[in-house]
């Protein structure tokens, strides 16, 4: 064999190995919070980029392709956060409970219901339990049925707690709305229920009444009301009252996803 043949073929056979082993070292990328956005949109059903807080991406809608299946079970993207965490609802009541036996109290005392969600409903959670993390939640009181969203939302910003398992803010409500004219504020949301229901899939996620996180100033704490027939679509209710629960928690920054968000094929944890 000549040394030109000879270096021929040893230069073919590393080529050969060296891609083999590129190739077996290439990882399938997941969908990451960051790809997320890049789905945003600015009319219809979908993922928004949130006007009151910077770097933070909603789904508005009346059913946006927000799936996604967490524990063997189906759940639905809140957020986009703008620590790159991703904030999901469960998509169904794990039963009604009081928000807190006695008459005061804040979220943070701990409430009995918060009690109950982070010392007995997140121990039966036993799937991508690696994803949970604990986050600062905005627990801050509000004023009954105000014109003022971005007002609103300071004052839910104002008091912070640190925990797993919560609720939904009133203000989170809200924004889930894409119909901002008639529906973006707390007093537009109630004044107009026959309009505002059917553009907000957190009021088509339930038909039963349920908690959210927010409180107003006489130790009352408010629910989604769900009757079509009545006014008011958001009440503050007495705490010891029976209510819906819909569990919200954060998954961490670094998990990745597979799938479109579809009900029928909704995003699904790989990493």
């Amino acid at each position: 064999m000549s040394l030109l043949l000879f270096l021929c073929v040893g230069y073919a056979a590393f080529s050969t190995t060296l891609s083999l082993k590129a190739k077996g070292n290439i990882k399938q990328k997941g969908i990451t919070s960051e790809d997320l956005k890049e789905n945003v949109v600015e009319s219809g059903d979908g993922l928004y980029k949130d006007i009151y807080e910077d770097e933070r991406y909603i789904y508005k809608g009346a059913n946006p392709n927000n799936y996604i299946t967490f524990n063997n079970e189906t759940w639905r993207i809140i957020s986009v956060e703008a620590d790159k965490t991703i904030k999901i609802i469960k998509n169904e009541t794990i039963g009604s409970r009081a928000w807190h036996i006695y008459e005061k109290s804040i979220w943070s005392s701990p409430t009995d219901l918060n009690t109950y969600l982070n010392d007995e409903y997140l121990p039966t959670i036993n799937t991508n339990t690696n994803k949970i993390v604990s986050h600062t939640w905005s627990i801050g009181q509000i004023t009954n049925n105000n014109s003022d969203l971005s007002e609103q939302i300071i004052n839910e910003n104002e008091t912070l707690w640190t925990g797993t398992v919560g609720l939904i803010t009133v203000s989170e409500y809200i924004r889930a709305n894409t119909n901002t004219n008639d529906c973006g504020n707390f007093y537009l949301n109630n004044t107009n229920l026959d309009i505002c229901r059917h553009n907000n899939w957190l009021k088509q996620m339930s038909d039963e009444n349920f908690w959210t996180i927010s409180q107003m100033a006489n130790d009352l704490a408010f629910y989604i009301y769900i009757d079509f027939d009545t006014y008011y679509g958001i009440q503050g209710s007495m705490l010891f009252e029976n209510k819906e629960i819909y569990p919200v928690l954060y998954l961490s920054s670094d998990t990745t996803l597979s799938g479109s968000g579809t009900r029928e094929n909704p995003y699904t944890i790989t990493n």
